[in-house]
C-alpha cells in the first residue's frame, strides 16, 4: 500500500536544477505530489505514455494511476550532480524537448538517465 500523499514540492518548485549536488533522500512508496497552496489538487498525467503532458488537476480519492509517481535515484556520472527521477510506471517525468526555460510544459517519456529528467526539492521543501 503506498502513503497517499506527498506534500514536498510547490508548484514553483517543481523545477529543473542542475549541476546542485542534493543532500535530499527520496521518499520511498508510491505517493501523489501536490502543491502546497492547494492540496486538493495533483501533480496529473494525461495517460501512462510516452509524450503524455503533465499538469495539475483535481486529485482523485480513489488515487488514480496518472496521480501516483515514485522517486528514484538520478545516476548522474558527474559526481557533483544529484537528484531524483520522478516515475510513473515505466516512464519519468521530463522536460519537453530538454527545454529548461520557465513555463515548459512537462511530460512523462522513456527513463533516459539525463538532466531533462533529474529533480530537486527547492531550499523551501519539507
Amino acid at each position: 500500500m503506498f502513503s497517499p500523499t506527498f506534500t514536498f514540492f510547490t508548484v514553483a518548485a517543481l523545477a529543473f536544477a542542475p549541476n546542485v549536488a542534493s543532500s535530499f533522500t527520496p521518499p520511498t512508496g508510491a505517493r501523489t505530489i501536490r502543491p502546497m497552496a492547494n492540496q486538493s489538487m495533483c501533480l496529473t498525467a494525461d495517460t501512462i505514455a510516452r509524450g503524455a503532458a503533465v499538469g495539475i488537476g483535481i486529485c482523485d480519492n480513489d488515487y488514480r494511476s496518472t496521480q501516483i509517481w515514485n522517486f528514484g535515484q538520478y545516476n548522474s556520472t558527474d559526481p557533483y550532480e544529484g537528484g531524483w527521477n520522478i516515475m510513473m510506471g515505466n516512464m519519468c517525468l521530463d522536460v519537453t524537448g530538454d527545454n529548461h526555460q520557465q513555463g515548459t510544459h512537462l511530460q512523462l517519456w522513456d527513463c533516459l538517465n539525463d538532466e531533462a529528467q533529474a529533480w530537486f526539492p527547492s531550499d523551501g521543501g519539507q
